[in-house]
């Protein structure tokens, strides 16, 4: 996993990438008629959907209890 692309100090931005890459991999299976890959990177995209809101609702804490 490559750091380049993005801000590691910040996993909410982190994640929402990776959840966009999956939904794009889960479009492209889709497309092929690879559903049970295309179910799985799915599932991959709300779970790294689900962290990174995680992770925005605890940044959105920290600064807001400065």
């Amino acid at each position: 996993m490559s750091q380049t692309h993005t801000h590691p100090t910040d996993p909410a931005s982190e994640h929402h990438h990776m959840a966009a890459a999956h939904h794009h991999e889960a479009a492209h299976h889709h497309d092929l008629g690879h559903h049970d890959e295309a179910k799985a990177h799915a599932g991959s995209a709300m779970k790294h959907g689900e962290l990174a809101h995680q992770h925005a609702m605890t940044t959105a804490q920290t600064h807001s209890q400065k």
